[in-house]
């Protein structure tokens, strides 16, 4: 989907909601983030939600998706993997993130529905 805004839903990772002010601070260290969507001064949701997500496995039923992210501005690389399993009755979601540095990340996962 071009414009995530447009789909109904989107993972969040490696963090929910918003950093107000785009500042936190993490084990002794300040984390500065630049607003990521128009309008809003406050960084939203990580990289995983705006980001190109890999197809890694795909079936009728089935699908698992992989997002890499080298550290940037975020100064920790991670990576996301989103697993979807629809059966007659249901849609089972898993959202992962691994840290691949070399030391602890700040982590929050979630799935954001955007129902219009």
């Amino acid at each position: 989907v071009p414009d995530v805004l447009a789909a109904a839903s989107f993972p969040l990772v490696p963090f929910v909601n918003r950093i107000r002010g785009g500042v936190f601070s993490f084990r002794g260290r300040t984390i500065s983030l630049a607003p990521n969507m128009a309008g809003d001064p406050s960084p939203l949701h990580g990289q995983g939600w705006q980001g190109v997500w890999m197809i890694v496995a795909a079936s009728d039923s089935a699908a698992t998706l992989r997002f890499d992210y080298g550290a940037g501005e975020w100064p920790w690389s991670y990576s996301a993997e989103q697993s979807f399993a629809l059966s007659p009755t249901a849609l089972d979601l898993t959202l992962r993130c691994t840290n691949r540095s070399d030391e602890p990340m700040p982590c929050g996962l979630g799935q954001h529905p955007y129902y219009h």
